[in-house]
């Protein structure tokens, strides 16, 4: 039973695979809705995973988020999707404490984390939490102005009153997720601006 799923869950992938042209590593992301030690379907799901990453190797690239409730689902993609189209290019999406995490990778400011150098430098995460759904950019906290602007512009899209930490944005309210106004802030960064406004808030040595 467990070979048969396994191969249910690989197949779409390997045909999707087969039908790719470009040389950039495919990348597909699981939302699971327990975690994958639960020995149960997530398990199995997990299990077909790692069997595509085994199969298809350097071709693809997998991530995945566990414990997420199926209302939130959908909801996390879209916010996934839309980090993805329109960070400009050269941030690196990865797992970082659990989280989808969007870093500067060590190839292009390879001094990394100063609290953590072996770490990459983090720029954006998201999270499903219990109450909500975090948003973290780093970008609104460290630059006034673009934190100022992010104030501004939130009430023009959402009618629900801004619930916001340093560098949090917590959504209770899932349908009145601003996806446009997040991927509008997503755009206005680029990895070498970030670079450069974080080397100059780090503290001296």
């Amino acid at each position: 039973m467990k070979i048969i799923l396994k191969y249910i869950l690989i197949l779409p992938l390997i045909f999707l695979w087969s039908s790719i042209v470009s040389a950039d590593a495919l990348k597909v992301g699981f939302i699971y809705i327990g975690p994958p030690g639960d020995h149960g379907w997530t398990y199995e799901h997990d299990q077909g995973r790692k069997h595509a990453v085994n199969v298809l190797g350097d071709s693809i690239s997998t991530t995945y988020l566990e414990n997420i409730p199926d209302e939130r689902k959908e909801v996390m993609q879209k916010l996934i999707t839309t980090i993805r189209k329109n960070l400009p290019k050269g941030f690196a999406e990865q797992l970082g404490y659990g989280m989808p995490a969007w870093v500067v990778p060590h190839s292009l400011y390879p001094d990394g984390y100063h609290c953590t150098p072996e770490f990459p430098l983090p720029f954006i995460n998201i999270a499903s939490q219990k109450h909500f759904i975090a948003f973290y950019h780093m970008g609104i906290y460290a630059k006034p102005k673009l934190h100022k602007w992010f104030v501004t512009q939130y009430p023009k899209h959402c009618k629900y009153k801004l619930d916001m930490g340093k560098s949090c944005v917590r959504f209770k309210k899932m349908e009145d997720i601003p996806f446009d106004l997040i991927g509008e802030l997503c755009s206005k960064m680029s990895p070498k601006d970030w670079i450069k406004l974080y080397k100059e808030k780090l503290p001296p040595h």
